[in-house]
């Protein structure tokens, strides 16, 4: 803290609201208020109290479009400045990179020796390279082979630029519901880890969809309400409340029936080589990964609506709780009236989305 020649208090940096105080008449007060983001947006069309340490409030009002209000007649008093919700719509700062294009592999061919890297396929002859690539025969679809298709096809269709993590942990997190999907479609926390990772594959904003996907009914609601205020401006509570999660699950499912009939048609493709090549068992490994993926599209949409439902209502109880939640922290909120300046910003709070998700696999190997 710092106090200049005009009797002036800073705290924190030129990004944080400022109060400039001036003396009325003996005794009484007027505070200028100028409140902001971090990224030093206004924080704008906000209810906010003065309130004492006592709890009385001793000045009230609403800020401007620029965050701005004045507050008259104060008495000379230590207070703390409690910012309310914002009136304006939430909009997030930015959305999802688009992915840049890049090679699509549409002859299966082209794709299937792509995927097997430094192998070949089965049916691709070649002098000191091991051509066992494709052999599709995993009673539990868990061939790397197939999660290397999936790793590459969804990386392909998906609009948004994702991380090679990312990647990884939704073709691992797919195959397990594929597994799944044939005989549990009541075990929901196992298709939970798939749907989380599609937010960020189908929709411009799937950072936040996810940090939602992720709220706890254990965790402070203000802390909740910050993670989005870090990633975008208004209202917070209205925000939860409005979201859209049966349009959600109409994206995640579209992706999923395109992502199956894209890995449909490289199977396809496999089964005619190892037709061709008189591999019974390949044959019928293929069909049973065909067939498989068939029933995952036909059962995730009524599986994902029940996930996103029981989401819906976390939100709406954890925005219930949050009404009336201050906005900025209370830790760095107080001044006194007689100073010229205070400066604090709105609550706002990181969120780790690159945590592993926890992935359901059944144990069919052991006795």
């Amino acid at each position: 803290m710092t106090m200049n020649k005009a009797n002036t208090m800073c705290l924190g940096g030129v990004q944080n609201p400022a109060v400039s105080v001036t003396e009325e008449q003996e005794g009484t007060y007027s505070v200028d208020l100028t409140c902001k983001y971090p990224n030093g947006k206004p924080y704008a069309n906000a209810d906010f109290q003065l309130v004492e340490p006592s709890g009385a409030m001793v000045g009230a009002g609403c800020l401007d479009q620029q965050g701005m209000a004045t507050v008259s007649g104060l008495p000379r008093t230590e207070c703390k400045l409690v910012l309310k919700e914002t009136q304006d719509r939430y909009e997030p700062n930015s959305v999802l990179p688009e992915r840049a294009p890049t090679e699509t592999y549409p002859d299966s061919h082209d794709f299937c020796t792509f995927v097997a890297g430094s192998r070949a396929p089965f049916w691709d002859s070649r002098v000191g390279v091991a051509n066992d690539w494709g052999i599709l025969m995993s009673p539990s679809f868990s061939d790397d082979d197939f999660q290397s298709m999936v790793y590459e096809q969804s990386r392909i269709l998906s609009p948004y630029a994702i991380d090679r993590n990312h990647s990884h942990s939704f073709s691992a997190a797919f195959i397990s519901a594929l597994y799944h999907a044939q005989h549990d479609t009541e075990s929901l926390e196992k298709y939970e880890p798939l749907l989380e990772l599609l937010f960020e594959k189908v929709h411009e904003n799937g950072d936040i969809l996810r940090i939602l996907y992720q709220a706890d009914l254990l965790d402070p609601p203000a802390d909740m309400l910050a993670k989005l205020r870090l990633l975008g401006t208004g209202n917070t509570v209205q925000y939860m409340q409005m979201i859209m999660w049966t349009f959600i699950n109409q994206q995640v499912c579209g992706f999923i029936d395109e992502l199956v009939a894209a890995l449909d048609e490289r199977l396809a493709y496999i089964y005619s080589q190892a037709e061709a090549q008189s591999y019974t068992a390949v044959q019928q490994g293929v069909k049973g990964y065909q067939s498989a993926l068939l029933t995952l599209s036909r059962v995730l949409p009524d599986v994902f609506s029940q996930i996103l439902e029981s989401t819906n209502d976390k939100l709406l109880t954890i925005s219930g709780m949050a009404m009336g939640t201050i906005v900025n922290s209370n830790g760095s909120s107080g001044f006194s009236t007689t100073n010229s300046e205070f400066n604090a910003v709105v609550y706002t709070r990181t969120h780790n989305l690159n945590r592993p998700p926890f992935i359901t696999f059944d144990d069919v190997f052991s006795d």
